[in-house]
């Protein structure tokens, strides 16, 4: 019997997918993925605002707020 090779049929073709994510998943959720990383990023910037390392290391050196954490108490002031 002859194999016969259809002119109209629809051919089929795999798209790229790595680990079950492919580029149209990529795009169709990246929006939403930045918004959640985003909020998530500015919920722990405020979370560690008390943490001594991150106010010398990171909030005194930004040029808009870094005023706000400094701390220019004269010693005979301060409680501590």
């Amino acid at each position: 019997m002859a194999v016969k090779n259809y002119v109209f049929a629809p051919r089929y073709s795999t798209g790229f997918v790595v680990g079950g994510i492919s580029p149209s998943s990529v795009l169709r959720w990246a929006p939403t993925l930045g918004l959640w990383g985003g909020a998530a990023g500015i919920t722990l910037f405020f979370l560690v605002d008390s943490i001594p390392i991150f106010r010398r290391g990171l909030y005194e050196k930004l040029p808009l707020v870094g005023s706000r954490y400094d701390d220019s108490v004269d010693p005979q002031d301060s409680p501590f």
